[in-house]
């Protein structure tokens, strides 16, 4: 975003009109992914951004820096642009009052821009306002996670990335609940136990009540929460819990559950956390379909959002594949699941998909994505990227998979080549590692798939009333599984790229990414 200001005079007591404008070749990539899933013509995203617009005085020969103070706020409120031509971008004029007890002499002027993705204008409006009101100072101390906000200083002459929205909504304001880094825990009415039940039925009913609230107003939906944490919560009360929220429709909340830990946990999924999985679950099935099988004796389902229940953890993950065999007494076996870390930290998912590996001695394959829209506030590469042109570089999409060894299970500390691969999408960083991983894992997903045949064409033979054009038929599917390989290079990362919308034009850096 910038403001085309560079070398004005601004007149005091006068008019100015500076044109607010997002070309369309530095919109933020990850931005254009989530458009995709908005509205056409971007209305969904760009009712989403509020703006700031100051002039701040250098008539003492030192600008101050905008992370503590904006100065005199021309104007505070949402952005409605339009576009103009192809190619140009997104541009709205607005005129303003120059103060006239400015001083003489040099000034700076600040354009800076709340993007709130998911969130109506009016939103973006009351916290603007909130953030620019009788004392202008933007509240940095409690700065939490943003989009790309950029303040420019004179067309660009200067940039500064700055990370200072802080996702508290009303409710959690309301019960002192603040939503920092690290996950908090959320205040509750004391345990008393109800020795009949063995639940506190009314401590349940206000956590439900909580959630609720803090997830009622579609405006919410797509907002990245961090994750919040309900300690004290027995199994009972998490099944009891889990089950009223059953009946609610219109929640788009992310819940685990971890009964010997006595806690419940919950996230709000934002649109860009979504934007690689229909990307993935479209590639593989691709690919599964491309196994020759009887669909209607072995099925792999491939399921996003769905509950995973186990003894030590009931979760969500992004992405599940499962194998079943209707026709036979087995329970359906969970071969791989995906975990997306754009609302959880990499510690998180660890946690998480240890949990997955000891409920489910079944899981032979597991991939974490971990996406980082630009370099932290507080990392020695947005020192490097300050200063630099209008493009924020730093997007990042890394994947870690593991596969496991026959016989065994996965092993989340062995970075041995044979079973693990890391690499980048954006930059682009050892994918043929990744790669060389998943030819392996669908060659799992195969074997699986052979063996669940097997065991058809067995459960045949053993039936007085077993039909040998069946078992023959079985048999043929078997053989084709066994024949089968992929002919042409795995479809998942041009496919992503396509989808995040994020371009590989750089060169491909050199280094290799290593897990400590």
């Amino acid at each position: 975003m910038r403001a085309r200001a560079n070398g004005a005079v601004l007149k005091r007591g006068k008019n100015f009109t500076a044109e607010v404008i997002l070309p369309v070749s530095i919109t933020p990539r990850i931005f254009r992914s989530a458009a995709a899933h908005l509205s056409s013509d971007l209305n969904g995203f760009l009712r989403s951004v509020g703006i700031a617009l100051a002039v701040e005085s250098c008539s003492n020969g030192v600008c101050p820096q905008p992370q503590s103070q904006l100065g005199d706020v021309l104007y505070a409120g949402p952005w409605n642009p339009v576009t103009a031509k192809p190619g140009y971008g997104y541009y709205q004029d607005f005129t303003v009052q120059i103060s006239e007890y400015m001083p003489k002499g040099p000034a700076i002027f600040t354009l800076t821009h709340l993007c709130l993705l998911g969130v109506g204008w009016t939103s973006a409006l009351s916290r603007i306002q909130e953030r620019f009101g009788q004392d202008r100072l933007m509240e940095s101390a409690n700065a939490q996670q943003s989009w790309t906000c950029i303040s420019l200083i004179g067309d660009g002459v200067r940039l500064e990335v700055m990370d200072f929205i802080s996702f508290k909504l009303e409710y959690f304001n309301a019960s002192k609940a603040n939503v920092p880094h690290t996950p908090s825990v959320s205040p509750v009415p004391p345990v008393h136990q109800d020795h009949a039940t063995g639940m506190d039925i009314e401590r349940c009913k206000s956590i439900i009540a909580l959630i609720c609230k803090g997830t009622e107003a579609s405006s919410l939906q797509g907002l990245d929460l961090k994750q919040i944490e309900f300690n004290d919560v027995s199994p009972r009360e998490q099944e009891y819990i889990m089950n009223e929220l059953d009946n609610f429709d219109q929640l788009a909340i992310r819940f685990t559950s971890f009964p010997d830990l006595n806690k419940i946990t919950l996230t709000i999924p934002s649109f860009v956390h979504q934007a690689p999985i229909n990307s993935i679950v479209s590639t593989l099935n691709q690919h599964i379909c491309s196994i020759p099988h009887d669909a209607t004796v072995v099925q792999v389902h491939i399921g996003t959002n769905t509950e995973l229940q186990g003894e030590s953890i009931c979760s969500t993950p992004d992405i599940t594949v499962t194998i079943e065999t209707p026709d036979l007494n087995r329970a359906t076996e969970t071969l791989w699941v995906v975990e997306c870390g754009f609302t959880q930290t990499r510690q998180q998912m660890m946690k998480k998909c240890e949990r997955y590996i000891t409920d489910h001695p079944t899981l032979c394959v597991l991939t974490m994505i971990n996406l980082v829209e630009y370099p932290s506030l507080h990392t020695s590469l947005f020192y490097l990227l300050r200063h630099g042109p209008l493009t924020i570089g730093g997007n990042d999409l890394e994947f870690e998979m593991w596969i496991t060894k026959p016989g065994e299970k996965i092993d989340l500390h062995n970075h041995d080549t044979m079973v693990y691969a890391v690499g980048s999408l954006h930059p682009k960083i050892d994918t043929g590692a990744l790669d060389d991983i998943l030819m392996k894992a669908l060659g799992i997903l195969r074997d699986w798939m052979v063996v669940a045949m097997d065991a058809v064409i067995k459960d045949e033979h053993q039936c007085d009333d077993g039909d040998d054009k069946v078992v023959d038929s079985h048999s043929q599917y078997r053989s084709n599984a066994l024949a089968w390989s992929l002919l042409l290079e795995p479809l998942l990362w041009p496919v992503l790229s396509k989808a995040i919308a994020w371009d590989n034009d750089s060169p491909a850096p050199t280094k290799k990414l290593r897990r400590s």
